[in-house]
């Protein structure tokens, strides 16, 4: 066969599928790549090596997975919280939180390791909401840099399971029809016996009533339900309680009914519940504070009771410890939505307009809070929520459906709300991402990237498979996700195996390219948050690493200004050697001072030596990555005078480049130095064309373009001339 021209102008589709090998049919095959590594895929086609990780600190507690998220108040104010096991750490503006230095900002969470990554969460304004269906519903809310704290969420007047319960020999009765006084405490003290005894001028108990006291400075363990021991008209004993600290300020204390069942069987997981009665004509709420039996509980009056009489008109709360909490939240037209609680997979309920907390059953105004069960062929757990302007998506383990007010884009309201379901494919427990107008989510298996998104020729969402052309490279599963619009807009995925997968996404040029990255280690979990200038959206990762031997997990951040891993900086007067890391004990490094490439050398007692012959001012220090681009087999576009089968031989190669100094086709380095150029200082990084002769011959012509050096490399076209052999 002739001589023939090759060009790879563009790498647009990234990495595809080896199973696509052959199809060289399909326009997609001239864009893509046949692997692509710690590659980006720029929007106009060309690659971008990723940038470095900068290391910030190590996780808490090493052994255990930890998930990173985002905490965004605005574009100036932004953080990433490190969840781990039972605990959260606070992290901005490239570091971490800490008060006093040297002491992590740390609060404690209900959230175990094993629950970390199922965990979702909506933020409005300086809360975060906290999901997970087998734990009450928490709220992160930040008061300054280094004051945080976290509280479960009380969904004091509902919502409720509908409809109430209808068998009339099944009763609930109050001891109490008021809403009750809240008195304050003036003092909080040891009883002398060890217990705990509360001051509070005329509180007006008898002895074994119950009491709910919350917000105690100095004597935590005042705060919670109690039955009380009255010792005078104004002290009284908690008992059971042991004191402990030192009483400062504060608390409130709410006298609580005794709520009696006939034929409904209370257990501890009924605590912290809303029920709704009905004594006579009249509907009031309660919210249960404290189990006594399995026919007693003791429980706030939330709204008055219209009597104390046994009542068979009564109604559980949808969330509870009985019932389950919901697994997920979004805020949409201005409420928040909950829903995929245990026993109510399918059932989703939005709150009252702008009061989040507040589930109360109204008169059905516009206003007013409302709930819907999902009707569908398979009951399914809602998996996620997302508020858009077409409607409130919903997706489950099975379909995705879409909530509006009976037309599409229309208010939801008590009565005007339409569930419709859209698509067939499920998802599973990662959280979708919003990308400009559309919802990215994984499918419940955790291999096809779908985008659900509004199909106005259908008048339908849709979703489209993303990944149907590198249906490869979420092997394993996708367990983490986030997205980033600045600089390029990119969504992140962490993988199964530990490999951070990236996709290019421009949806209106139809641009999804895909690239895989890989570091010396696991990566574990990604969020994205603005930088601290504003200036791009920051990658922040959670990586597993072997160091000296032992397992390290660090939270690092994606740094534009580097090019090795869990990189550390120095910038000053010249430097011989490099100190401070001892987070790479033992590993070998890269060192890259003032533009130019020193000998990798082996970190011991933290420190890394530089050539004491040429000391460096401006020096990072990590971790290697290689860069690298196979392309795939050089066919003829459009033509059935296909190479399949034939031995090939490029009789000369070019590969452009921009702004990049280190290049490598299959074993051949470029030549970047001139005669001209002085020498002991770097060559200037190159923009143009480099040239490679005779690169073999092979049944696919392969090539392979990596940077071998620890530098910033664009890879943007490659073509030549192809000698293709006779058929053997």
């Amino acid at each position: 066969m002739p001589r023939q021209n090759r060009v790879y102008t563009n790498f647009s589709a990234g990495e595809i599928s080896p199973k696509l090998v052959a199809r060289s049919d399909i326009e997609k095959y001239f864009q893509g790549c046949k692997t692509l590594e710690n590659y980006i895929v720029l929007p106009g086609g060309g690659t971008e090596s990723r940038p470095g990780t900068h290391y910030v600190a190590p996780v808490k507690t090493e052994a255990n997975k930890t998930r990173c998220i985002p905490f965004i108040f605005s574009n100036s104010q932004a953080y990433v919280l490190e969840l781990g096991n039972l605990y959260a750490r606070v992290y901005a503006n490239n570091g971490r939180v800490e008060s006093p230095p040297g002491t992590p900002v740390e609060f404690v969470t209900p959230f175990a390791t094993a629950d970390l990554f199922n965990v979702k969460f909506t933020q409005n304004a300086d809360t975060v909401y906290l999901f997970l269906q087998g734990t009450r519903t928490q709220k992160i809310t930040r008061t300054s840099d280094t004051s945080w704290s976290i509280t479960a969420v009380e969904f004091l007047n509902g919502p409720y399971i509908t409809p109430q319960n209808s068998d009339t020999t099944i009763t609930l009765q109050s001891s109490l029809s008021a809403k009750q006084t809240v008195i304050k405490p003036s003092a909080v003290a040891n009883n002398g016996s060890g217990a705990i005894r509360v001051t509070s001028n005329g509180h007006g108990y008898a002895t074994n009533d119950y009491v709910y006291i919350k917000e105690v400075g100095g004597v935590p363990n005042a705060n919670g339900a109690w039955q009380i021991t009255v010792i005078d008209a104004n002290n009284f004993d908690l008992n059971g309680s042991t004191f402990a600290g030192s009483y400062t300020s504060g608390g409130k204390i709410v006298k609580l009914s005794v709520i009696t069942s006939v034929g409904f069987t209370f257990t501890t997981n009924h605590v912290n519940t809303s029920f709704r009665i009905k004594a006579s004509s009249a509907w009031g709420d309660v919210y249960t504070r404290k189990y006594i039996s399995a026919t007693q509980m003791a429980a706030e009056i939330t709204t008055a009771l219209d009597g104390v009489g046994a009542t068979s008109n009564w109604m559980e709360g949808l969330w509870s410890g009985a019932q389950g909490w919901p697994s997920c939240g979004t805020f949409h037209e201005q409420r928040l939505v909950c829903g995929g609680s245990t026993q109510k997979p399918q059932t989703v309920s939005g709150s009252v307009s702008a009061d989040f907390e507040n589930f109360s059953l109204g008169a059905a105004a516009a206003t007013d809070s409302w709930i819907y069960t999902i009707g569908s062929n398979q009951v399914n757990n809602i998996q996620w929520l997302v508020s858009t302007s077409k409607g409130l998506q919903i997706g489950t383990l099975s379909q995705e459906f879409v909530a509006d007010g009976g037309t599409t884009g229309s208010a939801i309201t008590p009565t005007a709300i339409m569930i419709r379901p859209h698509s067939p494919h499920g998802s599973n427990s990662v959280a979708p991402v919003r990308a400009y107008s559309y919802t990215l989510f994984m499918q419940k298996a955790g291999r096809k990237l779908r985008e659900f998104k509004y199909d106005l020729y259908t008048d339908t969402f849709i979703s489209e498979d993303l990944s149907i052309l590198s249906e490869h490279i979420t092997l394993g599963g996708i367990t983490d996700m986030a997205f980033q619009q600045e600089p390029y807009s990119a969504l992140w995925m962490v993988r199964g195996d530990g490999q951070l997968v990236c996709m290019t996404y421009n949806p209106l040029n139809k641009q999804y390219g895909w690239s895989r990255h890989i570091t010396d280690g696991l990566f574990e979990s990604v969020a994205c948050i603005p930088s601290p200038d504003g200036t791009y959206d920051q990658v922040w990762v959670i990586v597993r690493r072997t160091v000296n031997g032992a397992t390290r997990r660090y939270v690092e951040y994606f740094d534009p200004n580097l090019t090795v891993d869990s990189g550390l900086t120095y910038s000053g007067a010249p430097v011989t050697s490099v100190s401070g890391l001892t987070h790479l004990e033992t590993k070998t490094v890269a060192i890259v001072g003032d533009g130019a490439v020193y000998p990798s050398q082996t970190v011991a007692s933290g420190a890394a030596p530089l050539d004491p012959q040429a000391p460096a001012s401006n020096i990072q220090v990590g971790l290697q990555f290689a860069p690298s681009n196979t392309l795939l087999r050089p066919e003829t576009p459009g033509s059935a005078d296909s190479t399949q089968g034939f031995p090939r031989h490029w009789a000369r190669l070019w590969v452009e480049i921009y702004n990049t100094l280190g290049l490598r086709v299959n074993s051949s380095d470029a030549t970047f130095r001139n005669t001209t150029d002085p020498m002991g200082s770097e060559p200037a990084p190159f923009t143009g064309k480099k040239y490679f002769a005779n690169l073999g011959w092979d049944a696919d012509g392969n090539v392979t373009i990596t940077q071998p050096l620890p530098l910033k490399s664009y890879v943007l076209a490659a073509g030549g001339i192809l000698d293709v052999g006779e058929d053997e």
